[in-house]
């Protein structure tokens, strides 16, 4: 379920699973946003060019694990630097910030990603195709239970300073939706 904040530029991503098996089921949540951090024609004129100028900043959080901040480095009109970040409510195991690191060879022959048993790289990369990418902690879920994980994400339109730790303070937000 995507929820968007009446009155905030947060939005919030519910994933919940059950286990209709007879088995334990070890599992956890991926999230992958792409990223267009600009205007409009900046974005559709060239991806790849606008990707490489965005500038991620990974910051891990005493209890969500790592949140991933990602500022368009090249000024918009206005003089405005567009930025997000992304975390998640239940925690965080893994993440990566471009998509070479999540879709790979799998993902071009069968149009599927294959994760089982692995996890995101864990590493920031800034390359031609900017994402956000969030693996959540693991869970067990007994059969007949069920799980969930909330991923976030807040916005700002013109964060004219460069990502850090006191960004951090933006996550208080997303708590409170």
């Amino acid at each position: 379920t995507l929820w968007l904040a009446p009155d905030d530029p947060v939005w919030l991503w519910r994933i919940e699973i059950g286990n209709r098996g007879k088995s334990p089921l070890a599992c956890e949540a991926l999230l992958i946003q792409d990223l267009g951090l600009g205007d409009r024609g900046f974005i559709s004129n060239n991806e790849a060019y606008v990707s490489q100028y965005i500038d991620h900043h990974v910051e891990a959080e005493p209890t969500l694990g790592p949140v991933i901040m990602s500022r368009q480095n090249l000024a918009q009109f206005g003089g405005r630097f567009p930025w997000v970040l992304h975390g998640c409510l239940d925690g965080a195991q893994g993440y990566a910030t471009d998509a070479l690191q999540v879709f790979g060879p799998a993902y071009r022959d069968h149009g599927r990603l294959d994760f089982a048993g692995r996890d995101l790289p864990s590493r920031r990369r800034q390359h031609e195709v900017a994402c956000a990418a969030l693996q959540s902690r693991q869970v067990t879920v007994e059969p007949g239970g069920s799980a969930g994980w909330t991923f976030f994400g807040v916005h700002d339109p013109d964060h004219q300073a460069a990502s850090g730790k006191a960004d951090l303070a933006l996550i208080d937000a997303a708590r409170a939706a």
